[in-house]
C-alpha cells in the first residue's frame, strides 16, 4: 500500500539524481513488505490493520532551528543499511542534515518539528572532543492523518557531553517511526529524557553503544501517558563494547482507555567490556481495564566482572485509591491527574526546558481530564475490582553470570 502512495515518480521529482544509498534506500521501500506481527520485534505492533490510504502526501519536513554554538548544514553522508521497509522509506525520502559542534565548545540547540504533510528526517550530529551540546526536540502535527520517519546518528568524540532531550506531541491521526542511534567515545557522557504524549502510534528505538573507555550515560529517562486507542512501541538497547562503561535506564507511562504499550529493555555486554555497570527498570501504570502492556527485558552478557539488573512493574489503579481523594471533594478526574501526575512527575521534573516541561504537563492533564469528562458524558465506566494494588516484579540481577 505505502509503495503505490509514495511512487517512483514522487522520488525523482524530490531526488532528480540521487546520491546511491538514497537510491538503494528506495528500491528497498519498493521491495519489501510491511513487518508483520509474526516478526518478533513487531510482535505487539500489528500494522496490517491500519488503512493507509488516507495519508496525506509527502513534503519537506519543516524543522525550525534556534540556538548557538552548532554549525548545521545538508547532509550528505549515508546511513547503514536500512532494517525494514519503514526505515528505508525514512531513508529514501528523509531531509538530511548534519550539525556539528566544534572541539572544546559549548553550544545549544533547540529544534521544532511542525508536520503540516507526511515527511521524514535524517540527522547526523557531531559532538567534538570535549565540547558539549544541550539539545532539544519538539515534535507536533495537526489533526490530519500523516506519516513521519526519523534516523538521528550522534557521534559524541572523547570526553564530549551531550544532553539531550526529545518531547514528542504529534496530532491523534500521525504514525510516527523514529531510530536514534548514540555512539559513545572514550569519556563521553550522555544524558537522555524522551517523551510521547501524542500520534495514534508511534515506534521508537534508541541504541545506545559505548564504544570507548569510561562512556557513561548516568540518566536515560522516557516518560508516556496513552489515552483513547493510542499505541506506543518503545525499545532501548544499552550495547557496551568498551571497559568501565556506565548505563541508567528508567522508563514510566500510564495507560488509560483502550491504549497499549510494548517496551524492549535490552543490556548487552561484550566479551572485553569489563567492570561494566548497567540497569534499566520500567513501570507503567493502568488507569483501567481494556488497557494492555508488554514488558520484555533482556540481558545478554559475555563478561564475568560486571553489574547488570533489570526490573519491570506494572500497577492497577484501584477504587480504594481513588476513593481516598474523592472523600476530600474531588471529582474522578482530579483524583486520577494527581494519581498520574504523581506517578510521572518524578521523571518529568528532570526536563530542564521550562516551556517544553510546562506544556508536557498541561498535555498530560488535559488527557486526563479530557478523556475523563468524555467517559462521564457517554456513561458510566466499567467498575475496577476493588483490590489492593497489585505490583508484579521481575528482577533478573547478574554480576558474573552469563543469559544466552
Amino acid at each position: 500500500m505505502l509503495e503505490t502512495i509514495f511512487t517512483q515518480t514522487q522520488f525523482r521529482q524530490r531526488f532528480p539524481k540521487p546520491p546511491a544509498w538514497r537510491q538503494e534506500a528506495f528500491d528497498a521501500f519498493q521491495r519489501l513488505p510491511l513487518p508483520s506481527a509474526k516478526e518478533e520485534a513487531w510482535r505487539y505492533t500489528d500494522l496490517n490493520g491500519i488503512d493507509f490510504s488516507g495519508i496525506k502526501p509527502l513534503a519537506d519536513v519543516q524543522t525550525r532551528f534556534q540556538g548557538q554554538g552548532t554549525h548545521i548544514q545538508a547532509g550528505d553522508k549515508p546511513f547503514e543499511k536500512p532494517a525494514g521497509k519503514l526505515a528505508a522509506w525514512t531513508q529514501a525520502f528523509g531531509n538530511a542534515v548534519q550539525i556539528d559542534v566544534a572541539t572544546g565548545t559549548h553550544a545549544r540547540l533547540e529544534s521544532t518539528v511542525s508536520l503540516l504533510q507526511s515527511g521524514a528526517l535524517l540527522q547526523t550530529v557531531h559532538v567534538g572532543a570535549g565540547a558539549q551540546l544541550d539539545f532539544f526536540e519538539h515534535y507536533t502535527s495537526d489533526d490530519a492523518s500523516l506519516l513521519f520517519g526519523q534516523k538521528t546518528v550522534f557521534h559524541l568524540a572523547e570526553n564530549a557531553q551531550l544532553r539531550y532531550y526529545a518531547v514528542q506531541r504529534f496530532g491523534p491521526q500521525t504514525l510516527s517511526f523514529t531510530e536514534k542511534e548514540f555512539h559513545l567515545s572514550d569519556n563521553a557522557r550522555l544524558t537522555c529524557f524522551h517523551a510521547d504524549v501524542g500520534s495514534r502510534l508511534s515506534r521508537t528505538v534508541i541504541d545506545h553503544h559505548f564504544d570507548g573507555t569510561n562512556a557513561k550515560t548516568p540518566e536515560h529517562t522516557a516518560v508516556f501517558f496513552g489515552a483513547q486507542k493510542q499505541h506506543f512501541d518503545l525499545s532501548t538497547h544499552a550495547l557496551h563494547h568498551g571497559t568501565d562503561t556506565t548505563s541508567d535506564i528508567v522508563v514510566k507511562g500510564a495507560l488509560k482507555d483502550a491504549a497499549s504499550c510494548v517496551y524492549r529493555g535490552l543490556i548487552r555486554i561484550d566479551a572485553n567490556a569489563r567492570k561494566t555497570d548497567s540497569f534499566l527498570q520500567d513501570r507503567v501504570l493502568h488507569l483501567n481495564k481494556g488497557v494492555k502492556s508488554n514488558s520484555i527485558p533482556s540481558l545478554y552478557i559475555d563478561n564475568n566482572d560486571v553489574k547488570a539488573s533489570h526490573g519491570a512493574t506494572v500497577s492497577k489503579l484501584n477504587d480504594e485509591s481513588l476513593f481516598y481523594l474523592r472523600s476530600r471533594g474531588l471529582s474522578r478526574a482530579t483524583a486520577e491527574k494527581l494519581v498520574v501526575e504523581g506517578f510521572l512527575d518524578e521523571l518529568v521534573q528532570r526536563l530542564p526546558h521550562d516551556g517544553l516541561r510546562h506544556q508536557l504537563q498541561a498535555d498530560l492533564e488535559n488527557k486526563i481530564i479530557i478523556e475523563a469528562e468524555k467517559s462521564t458524558a457517554s456513561g458510566p465506566r466499567p467498575a475496577i475490582a476493588n483490590k489492593k494494588e497489585k505490583t508484579v516484579t521481575q528482577k533478573n540481577k547478574a554480576a558474573g553470570s552469563k543469559k544466552k
